[in-house]
């Protein structure tokens, strides 16, 4: 006999919630008389069938609410909730009941009252009483007799959602606020951190908050037309705002122009108040705006001693914490390692700092400027309350007192610039051992082609590096050689990981551009696992276009030459890369700068590869950084090549202008914003009018075509590549990354060097078949021929990096029997010459177009009664 035995009640939940999706259905009506009861498959319909009142569970929990919904929509969007605080846990006998004196009760048993409405005033004639849902959205208890007299309604007790004809306010009376509390989560209806509601003082503004009592975000005064910090919300033909302010009460109303239209603010479990709109295109709601703009903005997002990383828009504990709740970090961190000092019954070993970089200082500090830097760490030492200091010569001593909150990277909220802070923790924390600023050194197994013994000095500040990303820091560190390279280790804490690991390890392999960071190679051993990149001296691009003074580096010069690398790179991922990949998370910080400020796009965790014939697709797992998503993929997860196109056209506006595109607390007068405007305006056009603009690629969909541009500054900057071919040759053998094939192999695929396919200037080609079954074309070096040893080096060498769809492949070589081989993939159709006769060069490039134009051999112009090439071309 199962009755109170969790598993036995979990399976009996399961099946009601089975019998509710096939049973559950409506009354009839919209309104719930004196003595009559509303039971768990049961529903009230708003008389035009846009909302519908009834019992939902949520999550996996047993627990059920009675809440409001819209109705007939496939994603069931709540907007108010009855029980929020209490659910019930019993579906079979929770009902709704209207008493006799007017009261509605929510039970879960016959005796059990988990909800019930706080009546403002008395009910006479309450036998008339009467439960409706309106068209509107509001639940209301009125007189049957008299409709217009209302008792009580939902709409003074609103949930995360303001719907048109509700009231954001306050009661000067019985200070009763209308405020809007976020849920708890996803899952769960419960008040969450995040508010929004009227200034209390009395001023036409409203605040969002964190925990009912920080407030982050200020809509600005309504001036009658527009709230001045939050332009986007405005009267305008939609919407109708109304602020009415007298002795009794203040509030916020709207309403809509066109009643069909059904939109919503809300405010999200993110701390993001928005405003979203029913869209029957795409049959989902579309986000108009939301305040702040981006997470960073949002203040504790990542609770107590949590780190938001803007970056890539993730959260994690400082060192020494750990989530109190997974996956909500709302709840915050807690320590992994009490207080020596908060352990009053044992002696231990002091408690310790640990020195961490960059961070935007959190607030509510006290500052102490006549004391010196021990006397500081001691000062926080001495109190148990103290959980972290800073210190330096122009501020002095800082103390944080209690619980750290909204920890954020250097430079990502409201401009703050990052510092040093020195957090406290217990002794025995292994972060503490090695976070004192010693020199340590880490030998890691770095699998190429070969074992590379990689030497990190990791001593220094981790975060003095690149940049944090999705999968955790970029180190610098030195190759036996001498060699600068960059680490990217991945955090055993991400959530993301080694799918994204594998990802970028496979992509980057076979990628080889200018404007593409360079993978040296890789190392995964003891659960670490580690990418080694070529290092870039100059970070990456949002060091300098955001960092105070620094953006003056980047003249205008540098930055054209950054939008041109950037679009190179991005061109070849398009269309020129064997494997057509999106990147998904274009951004500054994921553009390197090398030592001569060219670019070189970085960090392909998040990104897909595309077959030929493919030109778009779709998951449901968004990832990237909000602000540089395309709108349908960031609401509906449809990406393409157009999403990096979008993200490119951000980037653009970013470098021009020198502004983040979060940045949206900046208060703009029009004087001010067309005092920066037209100058940047008229220097970019001179700057692109200056420059020969060739188009490089046109990637067309469904008849919009995008056009790609090279700004062709510089056509003779190659020369880099022939120099340093000498310090490649030495190493030739080491590098070249390819398959060796012995000649008893290639003869045996070449049937003995039977299939002649034409003679190459250096030697014969061969046709041939590899057991795999994979057809290939075998270049023979000729003893004749005038290449030697060393121009066979060369093609190997140089081959062997090209990774390009219109460069031939290079598969493998053989060296055996004063024998030199390259094994090439197979070209069915040959070469061009088989049908124009010509072989082509660089020089020769425009004699093959004027051939390819005519349909005549270049030579055979060489009668004096013969017109030249050029000229027959022209006639």
């Amino acid at each position: 006999m199962c009755v109170k035995t969790k598993p036995c009640f979990s399976l009996f939940v399961l099946l009601w919630l089975f019998v509710y999706h096939r049973t559950c259905f409506s009354i009839g009506v919209d309104t719930i008389s004196v003595g009559q009861s509303l039971s768990v498959n049961q529903t009230l319909v708003s008389k035009t069938g846009i909302f519908e009142l009834g019992f939902f569970p949520r999550g996996t929990s047993d627990n059920i609410y009675l809440g409001i919904w819209y109705r007939n929509f496939a994603d069931k969007t709540i907007v108010w909730v009855a029980n929020r605080e209490s659910p019930s846990n019993d579906p079979a006998s929770s009902k709704l009941e209207l008493l006799s004196d007017g009261n509605l009760v929510l039970r879960k048993t016959s005796t059990e009252t988990v909800w019930s409405p706080a009546l403002a005033s008395s009910m006479p004639n309450t036998t008339k009483a009467e439960a409706v849902i309106l068209d509107d959205g509001n639940f209301v208890i009125r007189d049957g007799s008299n409709p217009s007299t209302i008792f009580w309604q939902s709409f003074d007790y609103p949930t995360d959602t303001w719907l048109p004809g509700a009231k954001l306010g306050i009661n000067k009376h019985t200070r009763q606020v209308q405020r809007l509390i976020s849920w708890k989560n996803l899952e769960d209806p419960a008040p969450g951190m995040f508010s929004v509601e009227i200034d209390p003082n009395g001023s036409s503004q409203f605040f969002i908050e964190w925990n009912r009592s920080v407030e982050y975000r200020s809509s600005g005064r309504w001036n009658g037309q527009i709230f001045t910090l939050v332009p986007e919300m405005r009267s305008n033909y939609i919407y109708n705002f109304s602020y009415v302010s007298n002795e009794n009460e203040s509030y916020f109303t709207y309403s809509l122009y066109n009643n069909s239209l059904l939109s919503r603010f809300v405010i999200g479990v993110h701390g993001q108040m928005q405003q979203l709109s029913w869209s029957k295109g795409p049959w989902s709601w579309v986000l108009y705006w939301s305040q702040p703009r981006d997470q960073a903005g949002v203040y504790g997002f990542c609770g107590v001693f949590g780190v938001f990383h803007a970056s890539s828009s993730y959260c994690e504990c400082l060192k020494g914490f750990k989530p109190l709740v997974q996956d909500d970090w709302s709840s915050g961190c807690v320590r992994k390692s009490p207080l020596q000092c908060q352990n009053k019954k044992s002696i231990g070993k002091e408690d310790g700092f640990l020195k961490m970089s960059d961070l935007a200082l959190p607030a509510n500090f006290k500052t102490y400027q006549k004391v010196s830097a021990g006397r500081c760490r001691l000062d926080c030492m001495e109190k148990c309350s103290c959980m972290a200091y800073t210190y330096n010569n122009s501020t002095g001593c800082s103390l944080w007192e209690g619980d750290l909150i909204d920890l954020q990277q250097s430079g990502v909220a409201d401009g703050r610039a990052g510092a040093e802070i020195y957090i406290r923790l217990a002794a025995s924390e292994p972060e503490l051992q090695i976070g004192n600023g010693s020199t340590r050194t880490v030998k890691s197994d770095v699998f190429s082609f070969g074992v590379l013994v990689l030497e990190i000095v990791s001593g220094r500040k981790n975060t003095s590096f690149y940049h944090s990303d999705s999968l955790n820091l970029l180190g610098h560190g030195k190759l036996p050689t001498g060699l600068g390279v960059a680490v990217k280790r991945l955090s055993e804490r991400s959530g993301q990981g080694l799918e994204e690991f594998r990802n970028e390890t496979i992509l980057i392999a076979k990628l080889q551009h200018r404007n593409l960071v360079r993978l040296l190679g890789s190392c995964i051993e003891r659960d670490e696992k580690m990418l080694i990149y070529e290092y870039m001296p100059n970070k990456s691009l949002d060091f300098f276009l955001f960092g105070a003074n620094r953006g003056r580096i980047l003249d205008w010069g540098t930055r054209i030459r950054i939008i041109e690398g950037t679009a190179q790179g991005l061109l070849y991922l398009h269309r020129y890369s064997r494997l057509r990949i999106i990147h998904r998370d274009l951004k500054p910080s994921n553009i390197l700068l090398d030592s001569e400020m060219n670019p070189k796009i970085s960090d392909f965790g998040m990104a897909r590869i595309f077959g030929g014939n493919e030109t778009q697709g779709n998951t449901k797992r968004i990832v990237g950084t909000y602000g540089y998503m395309s709108p349908e993929y960031a609401m509906e997860g449809l990406f393409s090549i157009k999403s990096d196109v979008f993200s490119f056209g951000v980037l653009v506006l970013e470098i021009v202008s020198g502004r983040k595109n979060t940045r949206g607390n900046v208060k703009w007068k029009l004087r001010t914003a067309l005092a920066v405007a037209i100058p940047t305006i008229l220097i970019t056009l001179g700057l692109f009018m200056y420059f020969r603009c060739l188009c490089k690629g046109k990637l067309t969909r469904k008849g919009h075509d995008i056009m790609l541009f090279d700004f062709d500054t510089n056509p003779g900057s190659t020369n880099n590549e022939s120099s340093s071919l000498d310090n490649r040759k030495k190493t030739w053998s080491k590098n070249m990354e390819l398959p060796l094939f012995s000649y008893e192999s290639v003869s045996v695929a070449t049937g003995q060097f039977s299939d002649k396919l034409g003679e190459g200037g250096f030697g014969p080609v061969y046709k041939g078949k590899l057991p795999t079954g994979l057809e290939v074309a075998v270049k023979r070096l000729s003893e004749r021929s005038g290449q030697g040893l060393e121009e066979f080096r060369n093609e190997t060498i140089l081959i062997a990096k090209l990774q390009h769809r219109n460069l031939v492949r290079l598969l493998g070589s053989c060296i055996e029997r004063d024998e030199k081989m390259l094994i090439y993939e197979y070209m069915p159709n040959k070469s061009l010459d088989f049908f124009l006769f010509v072989k082509s060069d660089v020089f020769s490039f425009g004699v093959l177009v004027l051939e390819i134009v005519s349909g005549k051999k270049n030579t055979s112009f060489y009668h004096s009664d013969s017109l030249n090439l050029l000229g027959h071309v022209t006639i």
